[in-house]
């Protein structure tokens, strides 16, 4: 399970910080991070808490943060610990972490002093402590404190991490990616400069303090009941470190999850300890993955046993159907031609498969006719045979003679570089109590990119084969491993549109950027070189003409680096990538922006993109700042500049000629002056090319006076520090998702109209994407 709160301690070098800063530094100017800072023996800290009923003080649940993290991280939990274990929940900002005080010492001993003066302070007894990484080292210090009125403490729960005086590894002495995801939370983005929230000089001049631990085995001990829990997949806690655990807290239990360090639910760690009976977390959360434990899926019930066949009214019937179900060696026969019998891979909230409702015109999804041979034996679709998505398999037999069937299985080809489907480390827990269903975030999570990952040589072809039907054994681009395209059924291409998008979920959900670089690969080694323009897609479909969506393909390449550090990948494309950004450069006229033409405005669901566009400027603006970054990494004394310089240039010119202060948001165009679209204002937000923070919080409140009951766009809300609106649309509109008879139960919707039906029309589209 995903901790919200992430965090890593005692494994960093001051010089391994401060990398991870660099890294973390979207932004290009950062104030200085170098201050003075007071020494104060306690700090007051600043928390949150969810008091369920008037008891505000008895059984308290305190939770304690790691390293770079905050007490913001744990709203979730803190809510559904609350609600259902009704104790008081208060989770921590440690003294130079989120809204607490920046001082001197960053010692345990201090960190811990101040955790029992908050115990103090709001009079707490029976606590349960827990603590997270850096967190866990807190509260066993805690715990072991000579001043600590042991009465106060009753659980303690230690969280992948042990009380050892370890070394610096050298595990950790490369870019680390979950370390800059977690900085960039303490980001604090402004006009002039940008800033970190944490104070990242003192943190990086104290971490070898945050290496040690204060306390001896043969001079202490805590016996009170304390439960360490351990990821399999993480060294933290190993069989030399749990010695000395076992000293210091002679009562502890160890449990181990199949998990790694990032991996561990704190939901399930305080199941553990009898918290909760109720709240069984492992349970639900199993129930919600769709992810199949092997590649060989079986169907999951028999729809239709007998039936009659709808075209030529001929009764048919199939002897044995419902034992298929029960084993792959089960047999069935078919007695008749007519005779058919539908298998269910899912579950259809309208209990009807294709046979029953054929789609007018859509002769795509044709029968695929095999001719059984005589003789026993396996009969299996080619590569081009394979369908890519679906739910139901009608097999309908055209011979006058029985036919026996068995082993009807299915065999999974997307995420084809992986062995097994469900190692993913991005598992997630977040209860959402405001909605109706408390676990929709979840569910939500649970569909994830994996099979929009497939083998290159299994694209589909375009144009159809003549007749009807499809093939699905096209070449996707020239490139050695997987790649990552649109959709498992529909196009199977690469769209780089989607780069916005896919790269940030291929690293929270899969840490696998493989995909990814490989399909960026594919958009340089297909690029016009004379131009310098860059595709609109991929193979086989090979579009052109899209502005946005060679902006796209840049900032997928930048997010890709910025992921993996992969400076190699960036030098082996350089000289295409910076003739792509020429190319964009070449378009920006007299007023300093983008006049996007005709043949290059395509966009996906986008009409009118032409000219001055605000999206497609937005954009351009994201590549110059992420080229300039780009350039300051492979040594580039003057690039990073020039290309300040000219984002600049857009930005001022993007708010002069684009923003309507009336309004409250930007236009859609300089001509006509009364649209203010969705994509050109999140896309402002989201990367900055507003002045200041009411414009941000304008532009939010803008947004919403054109909503429908369900629609796109988010991450413009999370910046505009308006998180509670983005929840809602994610209610809204993936819920819909889920919810709808319409669906099969999964946000797996391209689009759908403003009403809520099935469609891709202009000007009624909601487009189901997330910016």
């Amino acid at each position: 399970m995903l901790v919200l709160s992430r965090s890593h301690c005692g494994r960093f070098s001051e010089n391994l910080l401060k990398t991870q800063i660099r890294r973390a530094a979207l932004t290009p100017k950062l104030r200085n991070l170098v201050h003075t800072y007071a020494e104060k023996a306690v700090v007051d800290l600043n928390f949150r808490s969810e008091i369920p009923g008037e008891n505000k003080t008895s059984g308290a649940i305190v939770i304690l943060h790691g390293l770079f993290g905050s007490a913001r991280n744990w709203g979730a939990h803190s809510r559904a610990f609350a609600r259902n274990l009704q104790r008081p929940v208060y989770t921590l900002d440690l003294r130079n972490h989120g809204s607490s005080e920046h001082a001197l010492p960053m010692t345990y001993t201090a960190m811990a002093r101040d955790v029992i003066n908050f115990f103090k302070k709001h009079s707490l007894t029976d606590v349960a402590l827990i603590g997270h990484s850096m967190g866990g080292k807190v509260a066993m210090s805690v715990a072991l404190d000579p001043t600590l009125d042991k009465s106060i403490l009753s659980k303690l729960v230690v969280v992948d991490i042990a009380p050892s005086k370890g070394q610096l590894s050298n595990e950790f002495k490369n870019y680390d990616p979950d370390v800059c995801t977690f900085l960039l939370t303490n980001l604090v983005t402004e006009p002039e400069a940008s800033h970190f929230r944490i104070p990242v000089d003192l943190i990086g001049n104290n971490i070898g303090e945050l290496g040690s631990f204060p306390y001896d085995p043969e001079h202490t001990h805590w016996a009170g009941d304390t439960l360490f829990v351990k990821g399999s997949k993480s060294s933290y806690i190993n069989r030399h470190n749990i010695r000395m655990a076992e000293k210091l807290f002679p009562a502890m239990k160890l449990e181990t999850l199949e998990a790694g360090h990032w991996g561990l639910s704190v939901s399930h760690h305080c199941q553990a300890v009898h918290l909760s009976d109720a709240y069984n977390i492992d349970q639900m959360i199993d129930a919600m993955i769709k992810t199949p434990g092997s590649r060989l899926s079986q169907y999951r019930n028999i729809v239709i046993f007998e039936k009659r066949n709808i075209r030529d009214r001929i009764s048919g019937r199939v002897a044995g159907a419902s034992r298929l179900v029960a084993s792959p060696d089960s047999q069935a026969t078919f007695q008749g031609s007519g005779s058919y019998v539908v298998f269910d891979w899912g579950r259809s909230p309208l209990k009807l498969d294709d046979s029953c409702q054929p789609a007018r015109l859509q002769n795509w999804d044709r029968i695929q006719t095999f001719h059984v041979p005589r003789a026993t034996g396996l009969l299996t679709q080619t590569v081009g045979q394979q369908r890519g998505g679906f739910r139901f398999l009608t097999i309908v037999s055209a011979s006058a003679d029985p036919l026996t069937i068995s082993n009807i299985s299915l065999a999974i080809t997307f995420m084809p570089h992986w062995d097994d489907l469900r190692a993913y480390p991005g598992y997630f827990f977040a209860p959402d109590p405001g909605f109706h269903d408390i676990d929709c975030l979840t569910k939500i999570w649970h569909y994830r990119v994996q099979t929009n990952t497939i083998p290159p040589h299994t694209a589909r072809q375009e144009p159809c084969p003549a007749g009807g039907g499809w093939s699905n054994d096209a070449l996707g681009g020239a490139a050695t491993g997987p790649i990552l395209v649109d959709g498992a059924k529909r196009d199977r291409n690469i769209w780089p549109g989607d780069c916005g998008i896919s790269t940030h979920t291929e690293l929270v959900a899969l840490s696998d950027m493989e995909p990814t670089k490989n399909s960026l690969m594919v958009m340089f080694r297909t690029q016009n070189l004379t131009t310098g323009a860059l595709q609109y897609s991929g193979p086989p479909l090979n579009n052109q003409g899209s502005d946005t969506y060679i902006s796209w393909s840049l900032i997928g390449t930048h997010n890709y680096f910025l992921y993996t550090g992969d400076l190699d990948f960036i030098k082996s494309v350089w000289a295409n990538y910076t003739k792509a950004v020429g190319f964009l450069e070449g378009q920006v006229d007299l007023t300093g922006l983008m006049n996007v033409s005709s043949a290059l405005s395509n966009d996906w669901g986008r009409a009118s993109g032409a000219g001055h566009n605000s999206a497609a400027n937005a954009l351009l603006y994201r590549t110059l700042v992420t080229t300039a970054d780009l350039a300051t990494h492979l040594g580039n004394v003057s690039l990073p500049a020039t290309y300040l310089a000219n984002a600049t240039k857009i930005k001022t010119a993007f708010n002069s000629l684009l923003w309507d202060a009336a309004a409250g948001r930007f236009r859609s165009n300089d001509l006509p002056r009364s649209i203010h679209p969705q994509d050109g204002n999140a896309l402002a937000v989201l990367y900055n090319l507003t002045t200041s923070d009411a414009q941000n919080k304008a532009v939010s409140a803008g947004l919403m006076k054109f909503w429908t009951p369900i629609r796109p766009w988010l991450r413009a809300h999370f910046v505009a520090g308006k998180g509670e609106r983005a929840i809602d649309l994610i209610e809204r509109e993936w819920g819909y998702m889920l919810e709808t008879n319409l669906s099969v139960k999964s946000p797996l919707l391209e689009g759908f109209s403003a009403n809520g039906s099935l469609g891709r029309l202009p000007g009624v589209l909601i487009i189901a994407s997330i910016i």
